[in-house]
């Protein structure tokens, strides 16, 4: 069988990004660390991402 890779759901290094339960907490540590956040759709927890910069 192969193997989904769903970029929204892990890190660089391929393990699975830390999932939020609720918005509240995923918006507290986003906004402490100066991260975005964002639900993913493979596990429909919150994850952290980098700020995009100018494009």
């Amino acid at each position: 069988m192969e193997r989904r890779i769903v970029p929204s759901h892990f890190n660089r290094d391929g393990k699975p990004k830390r999932g939020y339960p609720k918005e509240s907490e995923a918006r507290d540590e986003a906004a402490r660390l100066g991260m975005e956040f964002y639900l993913c759709d493979f596990c429909n927890r919150w994850h952290l991402a980098s700020k995009q910069g100018p494009g």
